[in-house]
């Protein structure tokens, strides 16, 4: 089987199952931006550029070079620095304001570690 050549800014249509294609665009470090339109057949670049990404996505070419995902055409990025995805992760835990109870039911002295000990001391009352 013959690899499938591609570079930063392919342009890659994705099957999706109910036959129709997504699209997407190659970033650094193998990240995928994914575009904003579904298709029934293949577009041509210049219509799939004209819509925003809708997310980017980690993903490995794998589907690219063996030309599950084909290549549809290149929109090269302007400099080097455009062709890295933006950061694709966030913390959503929100700091905690205050000690959980303490599991230890007031038996502090068998935690382990003095910041962990004081913690629950304090949690605890004692």
């Amino acid at each position: 089987m013959k690899r499938i050549k591609y570079n930063l800014g392919s342009i890659v249509a994705i099957p999706l199952s109910n036959g129709q294609f997504a699209y997407a665009k190659v970033h650094k470090n193998e990240t995928l931006g994914v575009y904003d339109i579904i298709s029934s057949e293949v577009l041509q670049v210049d219509e799939v550029v004209r819509k925003g990404f809708v997310f980017h996505q980690p993903c490995t070419d794998s589907a690219i070079k063996n030309g599950d995902w084909p290549v549809v055409g290149v929109d090269p990025f302007l400099n080097e620095e455009a062709a890295w995805p933006p950061p694709l992760a966030k913390s959503l835990r929100q700091p905690r304001a205050r000690w959980p109870a303490c599991p230890a039911a007031g038996r502090c002295e068998r935690r382990a570690g003095r910041r962990v000990r004081a913690a629950c001391e304090r949690q605890c009352g004692r």
